[in-house]
């Protein structure tokens, strides 16, 4: 039973960033390990650049850096350069341009920003990749009051795996404890392997409970059992000793009342998304319960708690 479907397509949010470390990456990580990324470089960042020189034979060339140029460059392709940097360990980002004589393809120890690498003017008639490392995907939770991560990326965090660097944030502030802020940090040692979740901006490596999606709480609702009630939820709920269904934030239930009127019971996000809050469609109209409103019930004598309709 589904009032409302939570679509695992989430809504995500494009942050805008100024991060002072590796130049993001501008799309996702992919198997090989690399992501579209704006390079620049000095002279003393080059390994080796791969040139043909359309006045001369216009095979390939290769000219040393402070690396060694390949062996063989028999079967060198200028429209993709990332496999002699994927051949090479102390390469980490490659750009692909044109000089006078031709096409060229140089091979960096890093990827470094305009800045860093002193840039007068943005390349706009270049091509770079950078390697990448990535962290694992969020698991997805349902719910009407559940809060996910939105990530600043192309896609989301729950079906793909987010790039280093990659910031996210929560859909919601209404739990006290959870980070603000989320950033994928690639692992040191091998950038092959899953990078981790830290808090942004301390750094502390966050726990599977932090990072697992969480419910904006609705205190539980107590309702009274009576002849005239029936309550059916998408898990199993059974009368307490006191006499009483209690219906808890994650619950999905129809109250049924004299067997006729079936009222939907919601725990959902208030407009400002600080918190949550109990609703009840009822006659066509979606009603809030009180803040401090514990119990409901098809007889409301039973309860002392009023209800307050949402204009």
């Amino acid at each position: 039973m589904k009032w409302i479907t939570t679509s695992v397509q989430l809504s995500i949010l494009f942050f805008s960033l100024a991060l002072a470390e590796t130049p993001s990456c501008q799309g996702l990580c992919r198997d090989s390990h690399f992501c579209d990324s704006s390079c620049y470089t000095t002279p003393d960042n080059v390994l080796f650049t791969v040139t043909v020189d359309r006045f001369g034979s216009g095979g390939p060339k290769c000219t040393s850096g402070v690396g060694t140029c390949p062996g063989d460059l028999t079967d060198f392709d200028f429209e993709n350069c990332l496999p002699a940097c994927q051949n090479d360990t102390a390469c980490n980002a490659y750009i692909r341009d044109e000089d006078f004589t031709g096409p060229r393809c140089r091979f960096l120890l890093k990827c470094m920003d305009m800045e860093e690498a002193n840039a007068i003017t943005p390349c706009v008639d270049c091509e770079s990749e950078r390697k990448c490392g990535s962290c694992p995907t969020f698991e997805y939770k349902d719910g009407l009051s559940m809060v996910h991560w939105a990530c600043e990326m192309e896609d989301n965090g729950y079906t793909t795996r987010p790039a280093e660097e990659t910031r996210c944030r929560p859909t919601a502030r209404c739990a006290e404890g959870k980070p603000e802020s989320i950033r994928c940090k690639a692992n040191p040692e091998n950038i092959e392997l899953d990078g981790t979740w830290v808090d942004y901006p301390s750094g502390v490596e966050l726990s599977e409970e932090e990072l697992a999606d969480y419910p904006c709480e609705c205190p539980d609702l107590r309702i009274p059992a009576d002849d005239d009630t029936f309550l059916v939820c998408d898990t199993q709920h059974s009368v307490n000793e006191n006499g009483n269904y209690i219906v808890k934030t994650v619950d999905d239930c129809e109250l049924i009342c004299g067997g006729e009127v079936t009222i939907p019971i919601e725990c959902r996000f208030n407009p400002s998304r600080t918190g949550a809050s109990w609703h009840i469609i009822y006659d066509g109209g979606d009603i809030v319960l009180d803040e401090e409103t514990t119990c409901l019930a098809c007889n409301l004598s039973n309860c002392n708690n009023e209800i307050i309709e949402n204009n």
